[in-house]
């Protein structure tokens, strides 16, 4: 008769491939750099954003301010030399509206902040009682630019505000 020995297993048994060496590694350094891209577009979106609502805030103040304005010489212009017009209509002119946007923006602190806003077509009165300013900045994304990637100059906002001036009867 045969005696068996009892066999003694350890538990867990484990076997370790040497061809697997790294592959952790590897697939937490991808899924960090789709964190951190995913990060970095969610804070680029944020910037461009806040800038487009301060540049409208801008342009919707520069409108009213505009409208506001008035055109004294077409306002006090002599019609067929019978004195001013009888009818007193408030009218805007694409010069009044310019130079009424041009002292806004130098005055106000917003656009300071923003930085470098321009003045750009169509800033005119089209029907001569409402004022529509278009203003222009190029918004510079912080992180991407730091680390060389993105658009070079930023990325471009454009918006427009309107305001309507109106005639209000006295009497």
């Amino acid at each position: 008769m045969t005696v068996r020995r009892p066999v003694t297993v350890r538990w867990p048994v484990t076997v370790r491939r040497r061809d697997d060496d790294g592959q952790t590694t590897l697939l937490i350094l991808i899924y960090s750099v789709i964190v951190l891209a995913v990060a970095l577009t969610g804070v680029s979106v944020t910037v461009v954003h806040l800038a487009r609502h301060r540049l409208v805030a801008l342009a919707d103040g520069a409108a009213l301010d505009a409208a506001d304005a008035l055109d004294q010489q077409r306002f006090y212009a002599v019609v067929g030399g019978a004195g001013p017009a009888p009818d007193r209509v408030v009218s805007l002119s694409r010069q009044s509206v310019r130079d009424s946007v041009a002292a806004y923006l130098s005055a106000s602190p917003l656009a300071a902040r923003i930085g470098d806003v321009r003045v750009v077509d169509p800033t005119t009165s089209p029907d001569g009682s409402t004022a529509e300013v278009t203003l222009r900045t190029a918004v510079r994304l912080p992180l991407l630019s730091a680390l060389g990637v993105g658009p070079a100059g930023g990325v471009t906002v454009t918006v427009t505000g309107r305001a309507r001036a109106r005639q209000v009867d006295p009497g």
